[in-house]
């Protein structure tokens, strides 16, 4: 399939690449966070994140709610790396909107962060509900309502890849019917050269151009 990858799927393919990580079994919240200069802690409270700045470099401090499965602790680390991803200064100083728009993108990139797109479009899924949920939950340690929902998110986008190659499909193929080609081009009549000349000469003369 020619998948065409969204800005966020690609950036997201871009930094597993770049940490070595191409499979899920490879993915490894402790590597993914060593290597982005965040301190992973937890606490009996909801999962955060925070940045301070030592010199020349921004440091992260993730604190995952341990009260959580482990497949909701990892989810949680990936909302929370979107954050550190994608948003720069200290959430708590934002006004509501912008932080709502925050939560949203960090969202949007927890689901294709935890079940990147690129890997996705390695297996055949025999559906997108059942054993095809089975599948994500078992492949990228993610819970029942997480690997329905995400796997919804990706049908759409295949559907809409399909849409968008049969519109080209019909727009390549549609043959473009010129209505104009076998029209005689029709005389304009002498009264309206005259009126047009007419004016001409009119604007001219109140330009002060002489002929």
């Amino acid at each position: 399939m020619n998948y065409q990858m969204t800005r966020l799927e690609q950036k997201i393919k871009e930094i597993y690449y770049e940490l070595g990580i191409y499979l899920p079994h490879e993915i490894d919240p402790y590597h993914i966070a060593n290597e982005y200069n965040v301190w992973i802690y937890f606490h009996d409270n909801v999962s955060e994140v925070y940045k301070r700045r030592e010199g020349t470099e921004d440091l992260y401090s993730m604190y995952l709610d341990e009260r959580l499965s482990l497949q909701e602790q990892w989810q949680d680390f990936c909302h929370e790396f979107g954050h550190v991803v994608e948003h720069v200064g200290n959430q708590d100083k934002l006004r509501k909107p912008f932080k709502k728009l925050q939560e949203r993108q960090a969202n949007n990139f927890m689901y294709h962060f935890a079940v990147p797109t690129f890997m996705l479009l390695n297996y055949e899924l025999a559906n997108y509900h059942g054993d095809g949920i089975t599948f994500i939950i078992e492949k990228f340690n993610v819970t029942r309502e997480f690997a329905f929902k995400r796997l919804e998110m990706f049908r759409r986008q295949l559907n809409q890849v399909q849409m968008d190659k049969q519109f080209m499909e019909i727009i390549n193929n549609k043959k473009v019917i010129n209505y104009c080609k076998n029209i005689e081009p029709k005389e304009v009549p002498v009264h309206a050269k005259d009126i047009v000349a007419l004016a001409i000469s009119r604007k001219l003369a109140k330009e002060g151009v002489s002929l």
